[in-house]
């Protein structure tokens, strides 16, 4: 009934044998099966390589517009002035240059080496022996600034003959990484160690705050370039890391040891001092009032003979481990930190003496005639026409400038009769410094430039001492200013002060007193 053909039948029987058949996974199939679940995974991104730093990357310009109180009209400032440096940033908001063109900043800006963009920045701490300051942001809005700058981080400090690299970059913000060798070391004009690098080549752009760098990290920071001598200053990395380390807020400073010293090269001082003519060791000449030292039991006529374990030489050199010769003190000034103690080895009346010098700042903390901070609006009283402030560094620097160097007679002695001075009790010098045309003043132009030693009989200790004395009323109406060159009186009617001061403030001086208040003080 039901007809085959054969070829019917070969067709179903090689239907049946390709029908599959279920069977175990062998150890092949089950590799083949991992190796492409493993292709199907999406891979992990590779990380992304840290950024490196570089002069194009890690600096900045600090721009720094200044403007400074006239010393001798103080009631004025100078015409302002631009500066600029480089900042090296170091991470966290915050840029390490050099102090010395922040003095009197009214505005600091940072901007990138290409110019695209600037901000306005602060100070963070600032310490102008070291020359050394801290900058941030002014405004935190501008935090994104920081975006495109690269940390460059701190290395280890120099050593002599030790290769470096000076990064800068030129006007018109192309890299320049300057080969140099660190060649000697000797102390900064405050008195802190500095290394001496000699460049391979001349600096076309040098100024301060290039980083010096070893090894992609910042071993120092210049400070001053001579470009005959191809010959860089740099601080090296162990002072940059003690201004870092101190906090901010009431920033310490660096130690003052207050002591003059000369040295023993002379073989006749040292018989007469019965010393070993072969031996070493400084003079002490001087030991200033209220200094560490003076703390310490140092006595003029004392021998400096070691200083922080240090031997001190008859010049006044220390082999400085890392430095080689360096003044003892440099080694003072350049080591330990505000509080802290160094050991000085002396020699006393032909016996060896130890002693431990206090590290502060006494020495210029308590000094008569303080260096101002910069910024800070000198004091000054005017008293009918009688211009009256306190001696201050600044003040005697822009007098010996404005008179040709030709500094007036009275104040030439002042230095050398500062601890006269201050045994009297004075805590500051009052002088007279100008005297403006008033009816109250004619005749008494040629008694300026002095110091007021009283008035109405009382010992003036400082300018508001001055103030005080000023205001009080006399039987005779009658205000009496003892000076220190002749006539040394001046004599001025309490009644024609009054009018006097009212016709000076109707003038170009609106404010008669200023005596660090947070008011000016107005005069009676």
């Amino acid at each position: 009934m039901y007809k085959f053909s054969l070829l019917s039948l070969v067709t179903v029987s090689f239907l049946v044998a390709c029908k599959p058949t279920p069977r175990t996974a062998g150890r092949g199939d089950v590799q083949n099966q991992e190796a492409a679940a493993a292709v199907e995974e999406p891979k992990a991104p590779a990380e992304a390589p840290k950024p490196v730093p570089s002069p194009l990357d890690s600096l900045l310009n600090v721009s720094v517009t200044q403007q400074s109180y006239n010393q001798l009209m103080p009631w004025n400032k100078v015409d302002a002035s631009t500066s600029s440096s480089y900042g090296v940033y170091l991470g966290d908001g915050k840029v390490l240059t050099v102090a010395g063109s922040l003095k009197d900043a009214t505005l600091i800006e940072l901007a990138l080496p290409d110019t695209s963009r600037s901000v306005t920045a602060k100070v963070e701490k600032v310490d102008y022996d070291a020359n050394l300051a801290l900058l941030s942001l002014m405004n935190e809005s501008d935090k994104d600034f920081w975006d495109s700058r690269v940390a460059l981080p701190l290395g280890k400090p120099l050593s002599l003959n030790e290769p470096v690299d000076v990064w800068s970059y030129t006007r018109s913000g192309l890299p320049l990484l300057n080969s140099g060798r660190a060649e000697s070391a000797a102390g900064s004009g405050a008195g802190l160690p500095q290394v001496n690098i000699k460049m391979a080549q001349n600096l076309s752009d040098a100024k301060g705050g290039m980083p010096v760098v070893v090894d992609q990290r910042l071993a120092g920071i210049a400070t001053g370039y001579t470009a005959g001598s191809q010959l860089l200053t740099a601080l090296d990395e162990e002072v940059v890391s003690r201004f870092l380390s101190q906090p901010a807020k009431g920033y310490p400073g660096i130690a003052v040891h207050g002591i003059q010293s000369v040295n023993l090269i002379d073989p006749v001082f040292r018989r007469y001092l019965k010393l070993d003519e072969k031996g070493g060791g400084v003079y002490v000449s001087k030991v200033q009032k209220g200094s560490a030292a003076e703390q310490a039991g140092i006595k003029e006529g004392d021998v400096i003979e070691s200083v922080n374990g240090l031997a001190v030489d008859a010049r006044g050199l220390v082999s400085h481990p890392r430095l080689g010769p360096l003044s003892w003190s440099a080694v003072f000034r350049g080591q330990g930190n505000m509080g802290e103690t160094m050991k000085m080895g002396l020699r006393r009346d032909g016996h060896p003496v130890s002693v431990d010098v206090p590290l502060n700042r006494d020495a210029i903390d308590k000094d008569l005639l303080p260096d101002e901070e910069s910024g800070a609006a000198p004091e000054y009283v005017i008293h009918g026409g009688l211009v009256l402030q306190e001696c201050t560094r600044p003040y005697l620097s822009a007098l010996q400038r404005a008179g040709g160097n030709l500094m007036p007679i009275p104040f030439l002695k002042i230095d050398q009769e500062k601890e006269r001075y201050m045994k009297e009790g004075r805590r500051r010098l009052v002088v007279l410094s100008l005297v403006i045309p008033t009816p109250a003043t004619l005749g008494y132009d040629r008694y300026r430039f002095c110091v007021v030693d009283a008035i109405n009989g009382k010992p003036v200790k400082d300018l508001h001492d001055a103030a005080r004395l000023l205001d009080e009323k006399t039987p005779d109406g009658i205000t009496t200013l003892s000076i220190n060159k002749a006539p040394y009186k001046v004599y001025i009617s309490q009644e024609a002060v009054k009018s006097a001061n009212a016709a000076v403030k109707r003038g170009a001086i609106p404010v008669l007193r200023r005596l660090n208040e947070e008011k000016p003080v107005a005069a009676k």
